[in-house]
């Protein structure tokens, strides 16, 4: 995973971008103004509150409007993690998200950035921004999940969606469960029932799908994935992890890069 370029933009009405076959990956957050991207197969008019994502493969060209011009920030990015991962979070095809308010994970992923023009600390950036990253994945593919979610959804199912589309390690099972209108005992009945195992064992299976992608993509340290993860301590996620995969994250991370 790497990144390539990021900032904010102050378009006026001359701002157009054309890649004929980009080999990297772009996803922008329009803060205020309009403007129009076309991917070929695709056109769409981006305004304020909008997120696009311009994937590889594909031609870019997108421009702002002359008399409403865009502010927005960016990053552009490549590796070989990006298309399974957006394929994994089935939102490969996804490409215009009308008033998704994630301004805040691209301003974390500038932020996060700062430190790339230092070659010392690149590779911790690179690693923190794909943190990051996952995070942005995450809450787009929840926000594509909600809007497609039926209306007549049962409870197992959105508690199900909610921890799949889940961003934020910090909340525990019972601040999940909160957000729900049923007593914690039916809802262990109903998810059990519904999927053949608990609701806190399918949140720990979700965790362990977060850890094994930060070992294998990033290099933060086993403490800060475990912090990042919300577990206790490391020494805990380290007996977590070998008790579900059988090796220790160390030696999954040497086995996988």
């Amino acid at each position: 995973f790497e990144v390539l370029m990021c900032g904010t933009s102050y378009c006026d009405g001359s701002y157009m971008i054309y890649r004929a076959n980009s080999d990297l990956c772009c996803m922008e957050y329009v803060i205020k103004g309009h403007g129009t991207v076309d991917l070929g197969d695709t056109s769409f008019e981006a305004s304020a509150g909008d997120v696009y994502i311009l994937p590889m493969g594909k031609k870019h060209h997108y421009r702002s409007s002359a008399e409403d011009p865009w502010e927005k920030v960016w990053f552009n990015v490549s590796g070989d993690i990006i298309v399974p991962l957006l394929r994994a979070y089935a939102i490969d095809g996804v490409f215009h998200l009308p008033q998704l308010a994630i301004r805040p994970l691209f301003e974390e992923f500038l932020q996060t950035a700062a430190r790339i023009s230092d070659q010392a600390e690149r590779p911790g950036c690179f690693d923190g921004c794909a943190a990051v990253f996952l995070k942005i994945v995450q809450a787009i593919a929840r926000h594509v999940g909600a809007q497609a979610t039926p209306q007549h959804t049962s409870p197992a199912q959105a508690l199900k969606n909610r921890i799949d589309s889940l961003t934020d390690f910090s909340l525990s099972f019972d601040d999940i469960l909160r957000e729900l209108s049923f007593t914690k005992s039916h809802m262990i009945r109903l998810f059990k029932a519904e999927f053949g195992l608990t609701p806190y064992e399918h949140l720990l299976r979700r965790k362990l799908e977060c850890a094994k992608f930060l070992l294998k993509n990033t290099s933060l340290s086993i403490g800060e994935i475990s912090e990042s993860l919300f577990f206790s301590n490391a020494h805990y996620f380290c007996s977590f992890f070998k008790g579900r995969v059988g090796i220790s994250p160390r030696e999954y991370r040497n086995q996988t890069r």
